[in-house]
């Protein structure tokens, strides 16, 4: 009886969309207006990167959380640390950039998004209710 369950819960876990899933922590966050509409999130799930959400001037670029492969990298020097990620989607490359500097005395973050498309880019400085774990 019980293999029968969990053979049954198996088969159906192929099927349902990974949107069913819930993440286990959201480690980007960024909402910005310039220079266009943007609203971006990044989770994590059992050591995977998913993209919940990822909208530019109101269009959907990832439908549902798609699974991306994220290329960390930090810089670290005194007084100024930046972690980044890094991934490709829909011949988009796009970078999440999480700068913080105490170097005036007090801590600055900034929250960045640059997304790169046939040799154009466009910069997004994150606002609102957006947040980073890069760090983590």
């Amino acid at each position: 009886m019980y293999l029968k369950v969990i053979t049954l819960l198996l088969s159906l876990s192929v099927f349902l969309p990974l949107a069913a899933l819930a993440c286990e922590s959201s480690i980007f966050v960024c909402e910005s207006d310039s220079p266009k509409s943007l609203n971006l999130s990044v989770c994590e799930l059992k050591g995977s990167f998913y993209l919940e959400r990822f909208d530019l001037q109101g269009k959907k670029l990832a439908e549902n959380e798609v699974s991306v492969e994220l290329v960390k990298s930090s810089y670290h020097r005194s007084l100024v640390n930046e972690h980044s990620a890094a991934f490709s989607i829909n011949e988009l490359d796009v970078v999440l950039s999480d700068y913080r500097s105490e170097e005036l005395g007090e801590l600055e973050v900034v929250l960045s998004v640059t997304i790169e498309q046939a040799f154009e880019s466009d910069f997004y400085l994150c606002e609102g209710s957006s947040f980073s774990r890069l760090v983590d």
